[in-house]
């Protein structure tokens, strides 16, 4: 069955469920700041709109256009032939240059 809860299933998983904890963990950790900083530049009176504000300019600008841009920047990869390798490194370089050094 795709989802058992045999020990051996789970000790598989073990890895990927490790790697996913601490790649969430360090994710918000570097958000973290950012937000105190957002809600420590809003009055109290506003402090609900504007971190609403916030996260709705968040996930437009990063969010809704970040899967067409990986998948353009992927396409480009693609057809300028960098290293070849097939469709998975195409992506695979794709993300790592939206991720930054």
């Amino acid at each position: 069955t795709p989802y058992s809860t045999s020990p051996h299933s789970l000790l598989t998983a073990l890895p990927a469920l490790l790697s996913l904890f601490l790649t969430k963990l360090l994710i918000y950790i570097c958000v973290a700041p950012v937000n105190a900083s957002a809600v420590s530049s809003i009055p109290p009176e506003m402090r609900s709109v504007g971190l609403t504000l916030y996260q709705l300019f968040i996930h437009v600008l990063g969010d809704a256009p970040s899967p067409f841009l990986v998948g353009v920047l992927s396409d480009g990869v693609m057809r300028g032939g960098a290293g070849g390798g097939g469709e998975g490194v195409a992506l695979g370089r794709a993300l790592a240059v939206c991720a930054g050094p």
